[in-house]
C-alpha cells in the first residue's frame, strides 16, 4: 500500500533493501558466501545504476559493500514485480 501511495503522490517508489544477516551463517545460507558489512539487495529490472552508487555513497562509512550476497535479491511487491520500472 505504501508503494502504491507513492506512486500516486510522486509516480514513481523507491525501495531501498539493506539486508541483514547473523555474524556466522544460518543453515539454510552458503557458509562460502561472501559476508560483507553491507548487502544491498538488487534486481536488474528495478534496480538502476544510479541507485546503486547512491546506496553505495550513503553507506560508504560501514566500509565493504557487496550486491546481492550473501543474500540474493530485493523486496518488491509481486503485483509491481518485473513490470513496473517505476519502483
Amino acid at each position: 500500500d505504501a508503494v502504491d501511495d507513492r506512486l500516486r503522490a510522486c509516480g514513481h517508489a523507491v525501495i531501498i533493501d539493506l539486508h541483514s544477516y547473523p555474524q556466522t551463517p544460518s543453515r539454510f545460507e552458503d557458509p562460502a558466501a561472501a559476508r560483507p558489512p553491507l548487502c544491498i539487495g538488487t534486481d536488474p529490472v528495478h534496480t538502476p545504476d544510479w541507485l546503486i552508487a547512491a546506496t553505495r555513497g550513503a553507506f560508504a562509512s560501514l566500509g565493504e559493500i557487496e550486491e546481492n550476497t550473501p543474500y540474493a535479491g530485493c523486496y518488491l511487491p509481486l503485483r509491481h514485480y518485473g513490470h513496473d520500472r517505476r519502483v
